[in-house]
């Protein structure tokens, strides 16, 4: 509990920054949400601003199981939804439709350390090409079939880099990333592990 305190609480400091809505926990799941209640062109960047500061942030907390710091899961989609405040014990304002679930399918299929997002999501950052993005490949998604998935890894000039995860094994499945960053790019890193910096 002290541990998902110190995590969730450094998570509420960042949706303040980047100005993102926090809709709810569920046991160690943190979901936030942008572009709602007012429709926003920018709510993707935010997000994905959010998600990569969201990974540097839990490397900042040790697990209390093997003394190591976090390394989370980070899923992302962009779509339509409906919203609203349900019931009128505790009321609170809840998400609904197609896009919380393949939000979610994008952390369950993702992979630790690394933000996981959809094409719908890559086609909605205004300026895409301000971001490191590396394409996956298809994903089998639970109720979807295959989905094209990508890593957000930072923005273009920026400091704060998340390396790209296995991109050996992705290319030894045929996997073509959209391109690939030297070690030497994540500052006070070597090539035998790379890490988060910022």
């Amino acid at each position: 509990m002290d541990m998902l305190n110190e995590l969730f609480s450094k998570f509420d400091a960042l949706c303040e920054k980047h100005d993102v809505y926090k809709v709810e926990t569920i046991g160690d799941a943190y979901m936030v949400a942008s572009g709602l209640p007012t429709a926003s062109p920018e709510h993707a960047e935010k997000l994905a601003a959010f998600a990569i500061d969201m990974v540097a942030a839990a490397e900042t907390v040790v697990s209390p199981m093997d003394g190591e710091p976090l390394q989370i899961r980070v899923g992302m989609h962009s779509g339509k939804i409906m919203a609203g405040v349900v019931g009128r014990q505790r009321p609170r304002y809840c998400l609904f439709g197609d896009t919380v679930n393949v939000a979610s399918r994008m952390e369950s299929t993702g992979v630790g350390g690394a933000v996981q997002v959809s094409y719908g999501f890559i086609k909605a950052l205004p300026n895409k090409d301000d971001w490191n993005i590396l394409k996956r490949g298809n994903v089998k998604v639970k109720g979807k079939g295959d989905m094209k998935t990508f890593f957000v890894l930072g923005r273009v000039g920026s400091n704060m880099q998340l390396a790209p995860p296995d991109v050996d094994e992705y290319e030894s499945e045929g996997q073509t990333p959209r391109f690939s960053l030297p070690a030497s790019s994540y500052p006070g890193t070597d090539s035998a592990s790379p890490r988060l910096s910022g």
